[in-house]
């Protein structure tokens, strides 16, 4: 199969590759063309600390022997310096072989310094030359650097060729030479690499070729191994998006692919159940709707063929179909009003929020009970106290709490008690309203706000819909507010709505 060079697959694959020639390029680069200059930056760091170390020693009576093992350590040639350039003493990496030679003539003054000053001419090209029989010379160029430490600690500098770092240091007092100021010179001669360059270069190439090989090899395996799981964690959740409620999703390559597949779980769990919730409440609205539609429809026809003529039964089956009629809208009402609360949730609640007296909100939903309370076996009891200041939607929260009422109202026993408490607790705004009618089983205490739930539940079928409470959550939801439901001897609904 063909793939897109967009994959993911393709995108690791030439990551991998790309990786691979950037290392080895870095790699090329160090090992060929800065090789030279890491090289000479590195003995040049090292020879300084070198000369630091030796200053550090000058009070000691092995100075002139760690001269010799730097020397030699190091590849170095150090000279020992008067102010005039005259040279007391010399150590290179052989040393030995040339200082006790006993054909060289030693300066008996002296013993460090071979020749004497009768051995030579005092020309001016000869100023900073070894004597008769020394073995090495200053090098080149030395002269100036002699000349720019005047005033100074430290000078240094490269031969004009750039194959040798030439470095001086002052040292003061020194033990070695009777007390007197000196001057420290460690010279060194870099080492050409340009044969190690084209060495390492050859081997580069081949190593390079053989790596980019595996690199590609690597590149491949792992960039399937990398797009595998994604890719069958996406087929599997288009799988979930034509409801396949048998699809799993795969679990244990990485952790963040892992929490996408428990993600993916979570929904597949969520689309399940809104399914679910889709098909009840189409056949509970189906259901809800075919009732009253259908006896609508029977006492029209009965009316047409029957009552017509007769004027108490034709005005009893009006009454029935405008009774009927009233239900159907109310019906549809509240199931557009709990889509709109539905859909804009604690946004549009927060834009009308203000700060009332929940008391007096109560007596707009007492009012509105009056007519339907009057003449029924029902006994209504308040505890209302005044001053109760909650923040919130007016409207909504009187709305709410004619919900609580109306459940109450449908579900207390005959010759019962609704009882209705508005207090302050907790610096909140309590609302409680309760009735001795039939509790409400333990394991159907957490689904009571659900929709249509109730209205399957219920034994009483006076009310409009099984949307009633469900309203009521989107709003006390909307307001954040604390709610529950506790039946025991009584059964309760509550909710607390602060004052900010």
């Amino acid at each position: 199969m063909q793939r897109n060079n967009n994959t993911l697959y393709c995108k690791l694959k030439w990551c991998f590759m790309l990786f691979a020639v950037i290392v080895f390029a870095l790699l090329w680069l160090l090992q060929t063309v800065f090789l030279q200059k890491i090289y000479n930056a590195v003995a040049e760091i090292k020879l300084r600390r070198t000369a630091e170390k030796l200053e550090e020693q000058k009070e000691s009576d092995k100075f002139l022997q760690m001269i010799d093992e730097a020397a030699q350590g190091n590849s170095y040639m150090i000279f020992v310096l008067k102010e005039d350039g005259t040279i007391l003493y010399h150590s290179d990496a052989y040393n030995n072989m040339y200082r006790y030679n006993s054909s060289l003539n030693t300066d008996d003054r002296n013993p460090y310094r071979i020749g004497s000053e009768e051995d030579s001419e005092n020309t001016e090209g000869e100023a900073y030359s070894w004597k008769s029989g020394a073995a090495h010379n200053l090098p080149d160029g030395f002269e100036n650097l002699l000349q720019s430490i005047s005033g100074k600690e430290i000078a240094e500098m490269y031969t004009d060729d750039g194959t040798a770092f030439l470095y001086l240091r002052r040292v003061e007092n020194c033990r070695a030479f009777s007390g007197q100021n000196v001057l420290l010179s460690i010279n060194y001669s870099f080492v050409s690499v340009a044969g190690t360059v084209r060495i390492i270069r050859l081997e580069l190439v081949a190593l390079f070729l053989l790596v980019l090989l595996i690199a590609a090899i690597a590149a491949v395996k792992l960039s399937r191994h990398f797009a595998y799981p994604i890719e069958e964690i996406s087929e599997k959740a288009r799988l979930l998006s034509e409801y396949d409620k048998e699809v799993t999703f795969p679990r244990g390559f990485c952790l963040e692919l892992d929490n996408l597949s428990g993600t993916l779980e979570r929904a597949k769990h969520s689309l399940n159940l809104a399914e679910k919730t889709r098909r009840e409440l189409l056949a509970n609205i189906t259901h809800d709707l075919r009732t009253p539609l259908t006896m609508i429809r029977g006492y029209s026809e009965m009316i047409r063929d029957i009552s017509w003529d007769n004027e108490d039964d034709r005005e009893h089956d009006l009454n029935v179909i405008i009774n009927e009629t009233d239900r159907l809208t109310g019906l549809v009402n509240e199931i557009l009003e709990y889509s709109r609360i539905k859909e804009c949730g604690y946004g549009a609640a927060a834009a009308k929020m203000e700060v009332f007296d929940l008391s007096q909100a109560w007596h707009e939903v007492a009012i509105q009970f009056e007519g339907v309370l009057h003449g029924l076996p029902f006994l209504l009891e308040e505890e209302v106290k005044s001053g109760v200041l909650v923040c919130g939607d007016r409207t909504q929260l009187v709305r709410a709490m004619y919900n609580l009422m109306d459940n109450a109202l449908n579900h207390c026993s005959e010759n019962g008690t609704i009882r209705v408490v508005i207090e302050k607790r907790e610096g909140a705004g309590y609302f409680e309203v309760s009735n001795d009618g039939e509790r409400i089983e333990e394991e159907d205490l957490p689904y009571v706000w659900d929709r249509y739930y109730t209205s399957r539940k219920r034994k009483n079928k006076n009310t409009v819909s099984g949307l009633g409470l469900a309203i009521t959550k989107e709003i006390l939801e909307s307001h954040r507010a604390d709610y529950g439901v506790i039946s025991a001897d009584r059964t309760t609904f509550w909710f607390s709505v602060t004052e900010s």
